[in-house]
C-alpha cells in the first residue's frame, strides 16, 4: 500500500513538472509611459557656424615632394635584385636513406628508391670517406613528410637532413 502511495506520489509530481508555466504580458494598455522631454536639455547653434562658406579647390597636381626618398627606394630594391640574382641555393630539405662506406650497397639502395618513388630525383654522392643517397629536394620538412612516410618501410635508416637546393 505504501509503495503503491509513493508512485502515485511520485507519478503526479512527474506530471505536475511537465506543465508548461505560463507567463502573464501585461496589456498594451498596462505598459509604462512617460514624456521626458522637459528634462532633456536644450542647446542653442551659434549662428556664426550657420551658413555656407564657398569652399576653395586647390590644384595639388604641382606640387612637388619635399622629402623624397625615390631614388634611395629605387637603390634598395636594385640592392635586392642583385643578391637575388647571385645567390644560387635556397636552403631546403632532402631524405637521406643510406650512408656507408659500401658503393654496390648504395648502387643498389638507389635502384630500389628509383624504383619506389620514380617522379623524384635520387642521387648517389660519395662525400670521402662514405657513399651517400638522397632522395628528392624540398622546400619544407611538411613537404618531405609525405614521401619520408614511403621511404621509411623499405629503409628503416632514413631521415630527413637539411640541405641546399639549387635555385634554376
Amino acid at each position: 500500500m505504501r509503495i503503491q502511495f509513493i508512485l502515485w506520489l511520485s507519478a503526479l509530481v512527474a506530471l505536475a513538472s511537465c506543465a508548461s508555466l505560463s507567463t502573464s504580458k501585461p496589456s498594451d494598455d498596462e505598459v509604462y509611459r512617460e514624456d521626458l522631454a522637459v528634462h532633456r536639455p536644450t542647446y542653442e547653434v551659434p549662428a556664426d557656424t550657420v551658413g555656407s562658406e564657398r569652399v576653395i579647390q586647390a590644384d595639388y597636381g604641382a606640387i612637388t615632394p619635399s622629402n623624397d626618398i625615390t631614388d634611395q627606394l629605387d637603390a634598395v630594391l636594385e640592392s635586392s635584385d642583385q643578391y637575388k640574382a647571385e645567390t644560387k641555393f635556397v636552403d631546403g630539405y632532402t631524405i637521406q636513406i643510406y650512408t656507408g662506406s659500401s658503393s654496390d650497397e648504395a648502387r643498389i639502395i638507389r635502384g630500389k628508391a628509383i624504383s619506389l618513388l620514380p617522379d623524384q630525383e635520387v642521387e648517389l654522392f660519395y662525400d670521402e670517406p662514405s657513399f651517400k643517397v638522397k632522395v628528392g629536394q624540398y622546400f619544407s620538412r611538411l613537404e618531405a613528410q609525405h614521401d619520408y612516410a614511403n621511404l621509411k618501410g623499405k629503409f628503416p635508416t632514413a631521415i630527413i637532413i637539411p640541405d641546399k637546393i639549387p635555385i634554376p
